[in-house]
């Protein structure tokens, strides 16, 4: 699956960044306390970066992996925030495209998902019917990772904004559907950014326990989230979390 990367107040922030995107081509993974299938090595299927600059998001990407990106070093350079969201993807069951390449954008809002809707083609066509029909025209790609952001921002209006309630509601309906989901998610806009490592399964499927893709966090240097460590000072993010940080004052809710 894919990798996620966020970064909060962190310095050397480019050095980072590339730590973050060599894990696209890592021959072996690195994820300690966990040996999970759900996890793989080679993510060459595209990669994205969002930040912040005075209250707005931008965001840049490309369906091809970072070194044969002719305006990646230019992209590096002119990068200049304290919040910085990273995605490298290794794609499913849609293929690689621009559309179809993290972040996914709306109105000032960001999304990036290292995970899957089991059976997506099979389920697609329920799911959808849950989203608010005002977002349909917006879905501009085939992934499950664009499905899920718009019905997330269903979600959020349904539930006035409360980001928590709204995220564990999404999962009740995977719940309630019997499909199976994978969800590590990271989902900013100018006031905060939620982050998630959840599984949703149906335990009758499987003979063991089921777990969701590596997460971890480091507070070292302000507030590092990554799917594989960046360095020494790792904490496993618990398995079916859900957290808000606060950005104007990076606090953890």
């Amino acid at each position: 699956m894919c990798r996620l990367f966020l970064s909060i107040n962190s310095k050397n922030i480019k050095k980072k960044i590339i730590l973050f995107l060599l894990q696209s081509i890592h021959i072996k993974k690195y994820t300690p306390l966990l040996n999970n299938y759900r996890d793989g090595t080679q993510h060459k299927d595209g990669y994205g970066l969002a930040w912040y600059n005075n209250n707005n998001i931008h965001y840049y990407k490309n369906p091809m992996i970072f070194y044969k990106d002719k305006n990646f070093k230019n992209i590096i350079t002119k990068i200049n925030s304290n919040i910085i969201l990273g995605h490298v993807r290794q794609k499913t069951e849609s293929n690689t495209c621009y559309d179809n390449t993290h972040p996914f954008y709306f109105n000032n809002q960001v999304f990036i998902h290292n995970g899957k809707i089991k059976d997506f083609i099979k389920n697609k066509e329920i799911i959808i019917k849950y989203i608010n029909l005002n977002y349909l025209p917006f879905i501009k790609g085939y992934t499950d990772s664009e499905i899920l952001f718009f019905l997330y921002l269903t979600f959020l209006n349904i539930n006035f904004g409360r980001y928590k309630k709204a995220m564990l509601e999404m999962f009740n309906l995977f719940r309630y559907l019997n499909i199976e989901l994978t969800a590590n998610i990271i989902y900013a806009n100018k006031d905060c950014i939620i982050v998630t490592r959840y599984l949703v399964y149906n335990e009758n499927d499987y003979s063991n326990k089921q777990i969701p893709p590596s997460l971890y966090i480091d507070y070292s240097d302000g507030i590092i989230i990554s799917s594989e460590p960046l360095t020494n000072n790792w904490e496993l993010i618990k398995e079916n979390t859900i957290f808000l940080i606060d950005i104007k004052n990076s606090n953890i809710i």
